[in-house]
């Protein structure tokens, strides 16, 4: 089974991802750090998998996609969706409804 990772930066929410995918294409690892020039920080440890992001992606991202097919919401793309759910995860882990690890 290949296994493909890529590092995007989001310059307008100030935060690199790291992203897996399987062998389908689909996102299967998630990871994020805030604050784009932390390069070192970033691949000391937060290159990997967080399991609970992924988890909360692959709930939230059913309820986003559904959302953004209503004629009201332009179709979202991935990394878009991706950079929304980083941002409600740690908005629900600053408020304590997500435990920190």
């Amino acid at each position: 089974m290949k296994r493909i990772q890529e590092v995007i930066k989001i310059e307008e929410s100030d935060r690199i991802m790291f992203i897996s995918y399987n062998d389908k294409g689909e996102v299967n690892g998630l990871n994020f750090c805030q604050g784009l020039n932390d390069d070192e920080g970033f691949f000391k440890s937060f290159y990997c998998n967080d399991m609970r992001l992924t988890e909360f992606y692959h709930i939230a991202k059913d309820y986003v996609i559904k959302e953004s097919t209503d004629t009201r919401f332009p179709t979202i793309e991935l990394y878009s969706l991706l950079d929304n759910i980083c941002w409600m995860y740690l908005e629900l882990k600053i408020n304590g409804v997500i435990e920190s690890t």
